[in-house]
């Protein structure tokens, strides 16, 4: 009986090894069936690569050009010493020395020194050094000194120049900022587009068609008001506020105002005429405001206004009249109206002709005065009234 038992485990110590092996043999055969090797080519130039002419029609998971490439597309990760073109869709990262070039879509990222040109959309991100260029949408962001798009984009361009033919939802940040239609914002020196809707401009030169939103410049120009409000030093509005004033007040016999933008903010021009000890005095200014309707007949608005009052057409001497007037207008028409109401007054001048200062008159003694090392500062109360038609 014993005999028998050690017999065996004898032989299935001496068989167990071979069992083992066996099993591990189809174990490894199996694995190594069930991985599938990336795809992957070389090139010198085109065609002299490891796929040689028939390169252009297969797609690679990792791809290397020495000098330049033409792939079917790419799914992986690319690398060019000069340019890499794929003739199909790019999905991943590609990296060249000068130019990627793609015919189909692009999902991933992008570098070149030169130029990243995209025939289809773009899905992520361009960087270049010169130019980015994509022929349908953009759902991501474009860096280079120039962006040019063909369809719409959802993200950003930014770079020196930038130019969506369609519409933008998301920002253009450049010297130069150009789209059909902007549902966002718009930053740099000169921003222009067909329409901008709930959108911003911030630049010295805002210009678009139809705004509903804002403009922050120095010039502002819009040709149609569809709830716009233009910030700057000179708004012109195709639909909006335009307005001439005649008025008078304690100070001038007679003021000259021109005003232009919308009702919510507007610039105003200001010339006037003021009498000192018998000399005729001019004055010129500039100032901002903005009124509201309070029914058909009725507008509100406040007023911020300074002018530089000259004597003898001297100018290099500061002497300024500020004034924050809040005015009521009754229209008595659609387009005439009268308007009145208080001023707060200050006066800083650096005129002084033998201890007196400045050169206007006060009807009465101000509520203050100051004296400073260069000047002397007056504030008072007062009122003006006017003739307003609107255009």
């Amino acid at each position: 009986m014993k005999t028998r038992i050690i017999t065996v485990l004898v032989w299935v110590i001496l068989f167990m090894p071979n069992i083992y092996a066996q099993k591990s043999d189809s174990i490894l055969v199996s694995k190594t069936d069930s991985i599938a090797m990336p795809k992957a080519q070389a090139t010198i130039i085109y065609p002299w690569g490891t796929n040689g002419e028939a390169s252009m029609k297969k797609a690679n998971n990792v791809s290397f050009n020495l000098f330049y490439g033409v792939n079917g597309g790419l799914d992986g990760a690319e690398l060019g010493g000069i340019g890499n073109h794929n003739l199909g869709d790019v999905k991943g990262a590609q990296f060249a020395g000068v130019s990627n070039i793609t015919k189909g879509k692009t999902t991933g990222a992008a570098f070149a020194t030169a130029v990243n040109v995209s025939s289809d959309s773009v899905r992520g991100a361009l960087f270049s050094g010169g130019v980015n260029y994509y022929q349908h949408s953009l759902n991501g962001a474009v860096f280079a000194p120039v962006n040019v798009g063909v369809g719409n984009a959802k993200g950003a361009q930014l770079g020196v120049v930038n130019v969506q033919s369609k519409r933008v939802d998301g920002a253009q940040v450049g010297v130069v900022n150009y789209a059909t239609n902007v549902s966002g914002s718009q930053i740099g020196v000169v921003n222009t587009s067909d329409s901008i809707s709930s959108s911003f401009q911030l630049g010295v030169v805002n210009y678009t068609t139809k705004a509903s939103g804002s403009q922050l410049g120095v010039v502002n120009v819009v040709g149609n008001d569809d709830g716009v409000v233009p910030i700057g030093l000179f708004s012109v509005v195709g639909n909006g506020y335009f307005g001439l004033e005649l008025s008078t007040s304690e100070i001038y016999h007679t003021t000259l105002q021109y005003k232009m933008g919308v009702d919510a903010f507007y610039n105003i021009f200001s010339v006037g005429l003021l009498d000192y000890s018998n000399l005729s005095q001019y004055s010129v200014g500039y100032g901002v405001g903005t009124q509201k309707r309070l029914g058909k007949h009725h507008l509100l608005g406040i007023e911020l206004v300074g002018h530089q009052i000259v004597e003898d057409n001297e100018w290099d001497v500061v002497n300024v009249l500020g004034q924050i007037n809040l005015d009521y207008t009754f229209l008595i028409t659609q387009n005439i109206g009268i308007n009145f109401g208080p001023s707060i007054n200050g006066y800083y001048t650096e005129l002084n002709n033998g201890g007196q200062w400045g050169n206007i008159d006060m009807p009465y003694d101000p509520v203050l005065e100051h004296e400073f090392d260069r000047g002397k500062l007056f504030g008072w109360i007062g009122l003006n009234a006017g003739l307003t038609i609107r255009f």
